[in-house]
């Protein structure tokens, strides 16, 4: 009888022991995430990226270093948009893959999903989200975005 009771608290101190990290884990992670809902009417500009001078851009969640932005987005413009979510990485890693930089030293590479219309929504993970038009026209957009800051 006195074994199985000896057994029995060891294996829940253990148990308690290996359950530790897990726990610490979600609170240390619990101050690094901010929740992020709005919506609001966008004008894009000039796409500040090489090579897409005669292109407009209207960035819906802003390319911040080592931030990465997950949710969904819902829109609607006044003509259709490319969705354009940017994704950070080492200047080493571009090795063939669309990429989009302002300066040549900070490089992301580019998702450019072209949905074909002026309305939709979107579940995105990146650096960055905007809705990127081909023509030099000015685009105004309406968007709400639901999701996270990490």
């Amino acid at each position: 009888m006195n074994k199985y009771i000896l057994l029995i608290t060891i294996f829940a101190v253990a148990a308690v022991i290996l359950s530790i990290p897990l726990l610490a884990d979600q609170y240390a992670n619990a101050g690094m995430i901010k929740k992020i809902q709005f919506t609001q009417t966008l004008t894009s500009s000039q796409d500040p990226g090489q090579g897409h001078e005669n292109e407009q851009m209207a960035f819906v969640l802003s390319p911040n270093n080592g931030t990465l932005y997950h949710g969904s987005l819902t829109f609607t413009a006044s003509e259709p948009v490319q969705i354009v979510i940017l994704h950070q990485i080492e200047k080493s890693d571009a090795k063939g893959q669309p990429t989009w930089t302002v300066d040549g030293n900070t490089i992301f590479a580019e998702t450019v999903v072209d949905i074909g219309t002026n309305a939709g929504s979107y579940d995105f993970t990146g650096a960055a989200v905007g809705l990127h038009s081909t023509n030099s026209a000015t685009v105004t957009a309406t968007v709400s975005v639901d999701g996270w800051i990490r």
